[in-house]
């Protein structure tokens, strides 16, 4: 049986200019790419390149090997992914930013901030199934128009989509946040990590999805 370890690495959104080494990194994404960033605003291209960055250390990490920016592809249609590389998946909300990446199969995450500083059980409920059909559709590189077509059963352990079964886990990434993972294949190891905004060390975290 192939092992399949998911990286899960996440960092705080500050809201303010992308640091000069996301700028820097702005400059080496693809052309197309780099353009649709530009239009964004300040706050969406910041997260946006700073789940990139996390997208290339939990590659290296699966790797062992350095890969740069210019190297993703980002089809029009489909989520981004990096040719013969492992499968990865980027989410943020407000006020973190969020990748997993996959040694097998495919991977999907989705993060979403809780309405006050822990919410109501029934927020928590709410978030726990947007963000397992979220993560869904992300690992599958479908939209939101499928929104329906996800069904997840009463455990939201498993879900089902365009005839794939999804592996679904609650995934702790800070107190505010709900996170979810869905995978294609069992994970057999996880490691959940912290990015420090100006070092990039990781302070990991082996262990498994949230109880």
């Amino acid at each position: 049986m192939v092992g399949n370890r998911v990286i899960v690495l996440h960092a705080e959104l500050k809201g303010h200019r992308a640091a000069p080494g996301l700028q820097a990194m702005l400059k080496r994404i693809p052309y197309a790419k780099r353009l649709e960033l530009e239009r964004r605003g300040a706050v969406a291209r910041e997260a946006s390149l700073r789940g990139l960055s996390l997208a290339l250390e939990a590659i290296e990490m699966l790797t062992g090997k350095r890969h740069e920016v210019r190297e993703l592809r980002f089809p029009q249609d489909g989520k981004p992914f990096l040719p013969a590389g492992p499968s990865f998946s980027i989410a943020h909300c407000d006020s973190r930013v969020a990748c997993a990446a996959a040694s097998a199969g495919e991977i999907g995450i989705d993060v979403e901030d809780l309405p006050g500083p822990r919410g109501s059980a029934q927020d928590r409920r709410r978030l726990q199934r947007w963000t397992a059909i979220e993560a869904t559709l992300k690992a599958a590189g479908a939209g939101l128009r499928a929104v329906s077509e996800v069904k997840l059963d009463e455990g939201l352990s498993r879900a089902r989509f365009g005839g794939c079964d999804y592996l679904l886990a609650p995934v702790q990434i800070d107190p505010g946040v709900i996170a979810c993972v869905a995978a294609t294949l069992e994970v057999t190891q996880w490691t959940i990590g912290k990015t420090r905004a100006k070092t990039g060390a990781i302070n990991s975290a082996p262990g498994g999805p949230a109880p």
